[in-house]
């Protein structure tokens, strides 16, 4: 078949000529490929369908689990007669990558990557992704501008150990590539992947040039506190309208009260709504036309919100979405109001690709100050180009769009490999792949620096369901007996910190032949020591001890908020699940040196509600050069 036509059997629809580009360039002739297009031009589309027809298993690496959730569906549609298989680290990926097609995040991709997991498969993961004979490795990347800073060490590291060095065909998706980073990958000078002049371009770049999506004019700039007014009426006259704000809450006491963070916007938003239309949980579904979506929700129920909103959005009901960069990339609903604080270049890109997505469709921008808005000098250029450039009413146009883009900062080509987040992927790579003994210790700590230095923790919640308790999503008598979560939040341990105090302190451990996860709490009906507890998930502590000082990074810590904790605290934490989870970072002054110059060492202390069990955890982050 050609490409027109398995496009349509696979989609019900006409392929783009874009479409038919990537074909060429993935299906016939198995090139590195980057596909830039906007908004709702199928960019999924264009790359897993001709993907599919080389037989090549298929890895998709998306930045975020829930954009990874929400594209699931569509993935399974697309590879309707394909195993599909999701690997997040939510659950147990059973299939060894044996799957046609593997979902998973960056941070997950290197897990398996570097050989960690059950010891008896480990090592399947690192063969079937770049040694297997018998079935090669297609990658593609979704929103591949979103690899910033730390994870970018990590992408560009993959992309010379598996895209470089073993011919691991990759494509790279996105609509907001720095000019300067495509040109690094196209590679005209040989420069960053050296390679004989037969070879060509290191990617080929296929680009979308027709417009897709609909008219969006821009509504100018207000002050914070009357945009959420205008926001409002817009709704209540009808409209489909999206607020999206930078914080969920404010970055430390001082700042606790702004008036902008999601938090308090959604308490002036409940205050004008009713027990009706504010979105709530009726029969295991989301209901109410008033919604908020952001990342210190529970996943599950951040889930349901989404498929609430897809719903009204294609049913062209009136809905507002107060939202925060959760909703940036690939989430496909098409607003015909948008609000947006002022942010970075290519935030505020992704942001209005989700106001009049389709094509015949018109909506209005309008762009929030003041508050607590950062003064990063890209955001600063981009209110100027407000200010000076674009008319209130004319439409954001390509020619601006890419005006835009060109504020955004490239990533340090340059010094990647200098980072220490490269030089650690390169020590790990080195003991797994070409046997270096001496990186063993390195590779047994599992360290795997991702999204950022600062590790997390796993939080979970108790709750009465058909008069049974339930624990992290699952029956009670389940949670203690080490079965695998289904609900949980990662923490960073820094709002660890201000919240431990109400929650309970579970540790886990393992059997002796290591193949069943237990769970000891401290304190708990046995009133068992924090010591002893640690003792029994394998740390050499003395059974009495009420203090300890704990590698933050892997700690087997889960806290529990609990429905016996009192009232006050739970709601100062967790009022509902619209709210989410409410924290502030708490640190602590460093007892002991950094090992290095070029890192300083981080500490947070964990007391439990008494205050005399505590518990310190200590990481390193890369000292800030002056």
């Amino acid at each position: 078949m050609n490409p027109r036509e398995v496009f349509k059997k696979r989609t019900g629809h006409e392929s783009y000529e874009y479409q038919n580009l990537v074909w060429n360039t993935i299906k016939e002739n198995g090139e590195n490929t980057i596909i830039s297009a906007g908004t709702g031009s199928g960019k999924t589309e264009a790359a897993l369908i001709p993907a599919l027809e080389t037989n090549k298993r298929i890895i998709l690496l998306l930045p975020t689990k829930s954009l990874l959730q929400d594209q699931l569906p569509r993935i399974e549609k697309l590879a309707s007669n394909r195993k599909v298989a999701v690997d997040t680290g939510d659950e147990s990926e059973r299939t060894f990558y044996t799957a046609d097609v593997i979902l998973t995040s960056l941070d997950k991709f290197l897990y398996r990557l570097f050989a960690y997991g059950r010891k008896r498969w480990a090592y399947l993961y690192p063969y079937r992704i770049a040694f297997s004979h018998e079935r090669k490795t297609i990658l593609i990347f979704d929103e591949a501008h979103t690899y910033d800073e730390i994870i970018f060490s990590h992408f560009w590291f993959i992309l010379h150990k598996l895209t470089y060095e073993r011919n691991v065909q990759t494509v790279l998706l996105s609509a907001t590539l720095p000019a300067s980073l495509i040109d690094a990958l196209v590679d005209k000078d040989r420069k960053y992947f050296p390679r004989p002049i037969s070879e060509g371009d290191f990617f080929n770049v296929i680009t979308d040039t027709e417009i897709r999506s609909g008219q969006v004019l821009f509504g100018g700039m207000q002050d914070f506190t009357q945009g959420i007014d205008v926001a409002w009426n817009a709704y209540c006259q009808g409209e489909r309208v999206i607020l999206v704000v930078n914080r969920v809450t404010p970055p430390d006491d001082i700042a606790r009260q702004t008036g902008s963070t999601l938090q308090e916007i959604w308490g002036n938003l409940i205050a004008r709504g009713n027990e009706n239309n504010i979105a709530h949980l009726s029969d295991d579904c989301i209901t109410g036309n008033i919604l908020t979506y952001h990342g210190h929700q529970m996943p599950a129920y951040r889930k349901k919100v989404l498929e609430h909103l897809k719903s009204l959005d294609e049913n062209k009901k009136p809905y507002l979405l107060l939202t925060t960069s959760a909703m940036e990339v690939g989430v496909d609903v098409s607003a015909t109001r948008m609000f947006t604080q002022i942010c970075e270049p290519d935030a505020f890109i992704q942001r209005i690709g989700r106001c009049a997505r389709r094509k015949g469709e018109k909506g209005k921008v309008v762009v929030l100050q003041g508050a607590e808005t950062e003064s990063y000098l890209r955001i600063v250029q981009l209110q100027e180009y407000f200010d000076k450039i674009l008319q209130v009413n004319s439409e954001i146009n390509t020619l601006h769009k890419d005006e835009i883009k060109k504020m955004n900062s490239p990533p340090e080509i340059e010094n990647v490999k200098q980072r220490l987040e490269y030089q650690q992927d390169e020590a790990m790579h080195q003991y797994i792949y070409d046997f270096v003994r001496e990186n063993r210790e390195l590779w047994k700590e599992g360290v795997i620096i991702t999204r950022q230095w600062e590790p997390s923790i796993t939080l979970v919640m108790s709750e009465e369901r058909n008069s049974e308790s339930y624990i992290g999503g699952i029956p009670a008598k389940q949670f203690w007996s080490g079965e695998e979560l289904k609900e949980h939040y990662s923490i960073p341990v820094s709002g660890a910190a201000d919240i431990a105090g109400a929650c309970a302190w579970i540790f886990e451990g393992y059997n002796t032949d290591h193949d069943k996860t237990l769970r000891y709490a401290v304190g708990g009906e046995k009133d068992r020591p924090l010591g002893e507890t640690l003792r029994l998930a394998g740390y050499l502590v003395k059974n009495e001890d009420k203090e300890a000082t704990l590698y933050a990074i892997g700690v087997p810590l889960i806290l529990l908020l609990s429905s016996e904790t009192p009232i006050d605290q739970q709601h100062r934490i967790y009022k509902d699940a619209n709210f989410g989870f409410t924290y502030l970072p708490r640190y602590v002054s460093p007892k002991s040196r950094s090992p290095s110059p070029f890192l300083k060492r981080c500490e947070v202390e964990l007391r439990k509600r008494q205050g005399s069990t505590k518990l310190r955890l200590w990481w390193l982050e890369p000292r800030e050069q002056e």
